[in-house]
């Protein structure tokens, strides 16, 4: 499942404010991910809660960027493809095996 998400990050305008994704990740400016849930951005700060619920509040001059989760179609197609490809395979061995043990 993880192989079918990929990572992009939110535009954030200086003095935008407005609601996050549900569950996103602050990046701060030295590097540090931090989760936050349910999220908002105001003119000055990002604030939410942590998975464990505590609050949280982060200086926007302190934030890199802000990155949500999405979910990729072409890598959730290439996994089908590969579990399909596997399968297909698994199935041609055992039949040739079969077959090369009745003669």
């Amino acid at each position: 499942m993880c192989a079918c998400h990929t990572w992009r990050t939110v535009p954030l305008t200086p003095q935008a404010a407005g609601r996050l994704p549900d569950h996103s990740w602050v990046v701060r400016v030295g590097g540090e991910r931090v989760p936050v849930e349910g999220g908002s951005a105001t003119p000055d700060s990002i604030i939410g809660t942590r998975p464990d619920r505590s609050r949280i509040a982060i200086p926007r001059d302190s934030v890199a960027y802000v990155e949500v989760r999405q979910v990729s179609a072409l890598r959730t197609a290439g996994a089908i493809s590969g579990g399909v490809a596997v399968a297909y395979a698994t199935l041609l061995i055992v039949a040739l095996a079969a077959l090369s043990t009745a003669w």
